[in-house]
C-alpha cells in the first residue's frame, strides 16, 4: 500500500470526512501517480504499475524539409557523345568578332583572312550513394516496421544529395575551360555585391535586380523562359525585396497593381513572382547571403544514358551475403555530376543573411558590380 504526496485544493482542503457522502476511508485503487493524490486514505496502485502505462502512436513523423528545386535548371546535359568516359568535353566556337569585317577594301590588295576562336569545358562525373543496414532481431522485436521508415529516408536523402550537389556547382565563382592549344581558360562569375556602408553586405532591391538582368544583357543571355531571367535565393533575400519602400521599390509598385485586384495583390498574398524581368525563386536549400539569377544554358548535369543509371540516384537493395541472412540494406547509388555551363549566363548576388528593416536604414549605398571575366 502507498500513500500519496499531493496537496489539496482550494476545493477539496477539509478535514477527510466519514460516511458515504465524503472520501471512502477504505483503500483505494489508483491509476496515479502518487503525486495526484492525498496523503490519506491509503492507495493500492499495483493494478496501475501492471496495466496503466504510456500509449504510442505508430505513425512516424517525418522531420521538416526544404524544397528542392535547383536539378530543373541544370537545362543542358551532354549527350552526342563519342564513348562513355568519366569526363564528357564540350566544345564552343566564339563567332568573328563584327570590327574584324568594318574595314573597307582596297580595290588592289586581297582580303586578310581571320582565325576562329574556341574553349572546351569538361564535365566529370563522380559516383554517390549511401546504404542503411538493420539486423533481423531489430525487424522481428521492434513495434514499429522499420524497412518502410528506412526505404523513406533514404529516398529523401537521395533527392537532398542530389539538390546539395547542384548548388555546390551552381553557386562556384569560377569556371576552368580549355584553350584549343590545351591551356587553362578561367572564367570568373559576374558578381553583385550591394553595399549599406563601407565592406558591410546590403540587400537585394530593385536596383540590384537591374543591374543583373543589366550584366546577363550585355552577355547576351537569352532569358530562361516566360521572356524572364530566373533568380533562386533564399527567404531573406525576398524579405529584403519585401520591406523594400520608396515609389520605385517592390512594395509600392505591387500594391497599385490593378490586374492583382483590391485585396488579392502579391502583398496580401505574400507572393514575389516576376519582377523586373526576373522571376524570383525561393530555395530553402540555397547557401544563405547567396543568390543566382541566370538565364538559358545556364547550367548543365551529366550522366550515363545506360540500363540502371540515368538522371536520378537510383534505389539499391543489396543482396543478403551473411551466412545466417541477419542483415538486409537499403541505399541509392548515382553515377553524375553538375556544372556550370554557360558562366556568361549567370550572376552571383552576395548579400546580407540578416533582415531588412522596414523604413528607416532601408537604403544600399552602392552596388559593386563585377562583369564576367575571361583570363
Amino acid at each position: 500500500m502507498a500513500t500519496g504526496s499531493g496537496t489539496a485544493g482550494t476545493n477539496q482542503n477539509g478535514a477527510v470526512p466519514t460516511g458515504p457522502q465524503g472520501t471512502p476511508g477504505e483503500i483505494l485503487s489508483i491509476s496515479g501517480p502518487l503525486s495526484i493524490n492525498a496523503a490519506v486514505p491509503v492507495v493500492d496502485k499495483d493494478f496501475s504499475d501492471l496495466f496503466v502505462g504510456t500509449a504510442y502512436d505508430l505513425g512516424v513523423r517525418d522531420a521538416q524539409r526544404p524544397n528542392l528545386i535547383l536539378d530543373q535548371f541544370a537545362t543542358e546535359t551532354p549527350s552526342n557523345l563519342t564513348h562513355n568516359s568519366a569526363t564528357k568535353r564540350v566544345f564552343f566556337m566564339d563567332d568573328i568578332p563584327e570590327a574584324a569585317g568594318t574595314t573597307p577594301l582596297l580595290e588592289n590588295l586581297d582580303v586578310d583572312s581571320v582565325a576562329i576562336t574556341g574553349r572546351s569545358l569538361d564535365m566529370v562525373q563522380r559516383e554517390y550513394g549511401l546504404t542503411v543496414a538493420r539486423t533481423n532481431l531489430l525487424r522481428g522485436q521492434s513495434m514499429v516496421p522499420f524497412d518502410p521508415i528506412a526505404a523513406r529516408k533514404v529516398g529523401w536523402n537521395s533527392g537532398r544529395v542530389q539538390d546539395a550537389l547542384a548548388r555546390n556547382a551552381f553557386t562556384a565563382s569560377t569556371l576552368a575551360m580549355k584553350t584549343p592549344s590545351g591551356a587553362t581558360l578561367t572564367g570568373t562569375i559576374a558578381v553583385l555585391a550591394p553595399q549599406i556602408t563601407g565592406p558591410v553586405a546590403g540587400y537585394v532591391t530593385t536596383d540590384v535586380l537591374q543591374e543583373a538582368t543589366v550584366l546577363l544583357q550585355n552577355q547576351n543571355a537569352e532569358p530562361f523562359r516566360n521572356d524572364s531571367y530566373v533568380m533562386v535565393c533564399t527567404p531573406r533575400a525576398v524579405q529584403h525585396l519585401r520591406a523594400e519602400t520608396g515609389v520605385s521599390g517592390w512594395r509600392d509598385v505591387v500594391q497599385h497593381t490593378p490586374s492583382d485586384g483590391n485585396m488579392g495583390n502579391s502583398i496580401y498574398r505574400g507572393y514575389v513572382g516576376t519582377y523586373e524581368g526576373v522571376e524570383v525563386v525561393v530555395s530553402r536549400n540555397m547557401t544563405a547571403g547567396t543568390a543566382l539569377v541566370f538565364g538559358k544554358e545556364a547550367f548543365a548535369k551529366t550522366y550515363p544514358n545506360m540500363d540502371g543509371m540515368g538522371p536520378y540516384p537510383t534505389p539499391v537493395v543489396a543482396p543478403v551475403t551473411d551466412s545466417l541472412r541477419r542483415f538486409a540494406k537499403i541505399g541509392w547509388y548515382w553515377l553524375g555530376g553538375y556544372s556550370i555551363f554557360r558562366p556568361q549566363n549567370v550572376v552571383k548576388i552576395t548579400h546580407s543573411a540578416n533582415a531588412r528593416p522596414f523604413g528607416g536604414l532601408n537604403n544600399i549605398t552602392a552596388i559593386g558590380a563585377t562583369a564576367y571575366a575571361e583570363a
